[in-house]
C-alpha cells in the first residue's frame, strides 16, 4: 500500500503523539490492535498490516514476531493515549 506524503506525515505524528514506549513487549497489543485504534480516530484511514509495520520501523520500533501470526508485536505501553481513548482505562 502506497501512503502519500500527507498521509505519511499523519501517521508518523499519530504515533509520536498516542504511543508510549516500554522496554517490554506486549503481545496482545499488536499491529491489529494499533491498526484499528489509528482507524477510528478522528484523522484515520485504513491501513494495510505490512504498510503500519514499516511505517512503525520508521519511526524507531522494532516488531517482534507472534510465530505464524501476521501481526508484530512493539514495546507500546497499555496506557498509551490511543488505547486508553478506544479501550478505556480499565481493559
Amino acid at each position: 500500500m502506497t501512503l502519500s506524503k500527507e498521509q505519511y506525515d499523519t501517521l508518523t505524528e499519530w504515533i509520536a503523539q498516542n504511543l508510549i514506549r516500554t522496554k517490554i513487549y506486549d503481545l496482545k497489543d499488536d499491529t491489529g490492535i494499533i491498526r484499528t485504534c489509528f482507524e477510528q480516530s478522528p484523522v484515520g484511514f485504513y491501513l494495510d498490516n505490512d504498510t503500519l509495520n514499516q511505517i512503525m520501523q520508521d519511526c524507531g520500533y522494532i516488531p517482534k514476531s507472534l510465530g505464524n501470526d501476521p501481526y508484530m508485536a512493539y514495546t507500546i505501553s497499555r496506557n498509551s493515549p490511543a488505547f486508553i481513548r478506544y479501550f478505556g482505562r480499565n481493559r
